[in-house]
This record gives structure tokens, C-alpha cells and sequence, in this order.
């Protein structure tokens, strides 16, 4: 039987939130399940800049940055983003 990300206690995406003004990414959220925290909002454009990736909608390489040492470390010490700034 094959296990999920949640079962390998990975770091998986839940959702995602984004605020543009036109066709520019402004802002936003990315939720996440951290195992043993709970779900988690992280700061959409900081985590497009770390991880390296072009578009917000590439979740397979977000996720696989964030389930790094460095990516680890930098979601359980950055602040909640809200959904409201």
C-alpha cells in the first residue's frame, strides 16, 4: 500500500490564495500541512522567491523545496501570513 505525503510526515499543500492587480501576483498565501503542527499559512511571495520556481501554481516543486532541511526550517520559523493584508 502506497502512503501519502502526510503519512511520510512531509510537508504538503493544502491551498493557495493569491492576490494580482492586473496580471501582476501582488501578494497572497500558501497553505500547508505541517505533521505534528497543523496547517500552516506561509507568505506566498517569500516562498516563490526561496524556492526558485517561476509560476506559484508549481506545487510539485514548491513542495519538494519546502520538504528540504533549508525549506523545513524556514516554514516552522516564519510568521503565519493572514488572508486579510
Amino acid at each position: 500500500m502506497k502512503k501519502t505525503q502526510s503519512e511520510n510526515n512531509l510537508i504538503e499543500h493544502k491551498a493557495t490564495l493569491t492576490r494580482r492587480r492586473g496580471s501582476k501576483l501582488i501578494g497572497g498565501v500558501y497553505e500547508v500541512s505541517i505533521p505534528g503542527k497543523g496547517r500552516k499559512l506561509l507568505p506566498l511571495i517569500k516562498l516563490k522567491e526561496l524556492s526558485g520556481v517561476k509560476r506559484v501554481d508549481q506545487h510539485a516543486k514548491i513542495d519538494a523545496w519546502l520538504n528540504t532541511e533549508e525549506g523545513t526550517k524556514w516554514a516552522l520559523e516564519v510568521p503565519a501570513a493572514s488572508v486579510y493584508s
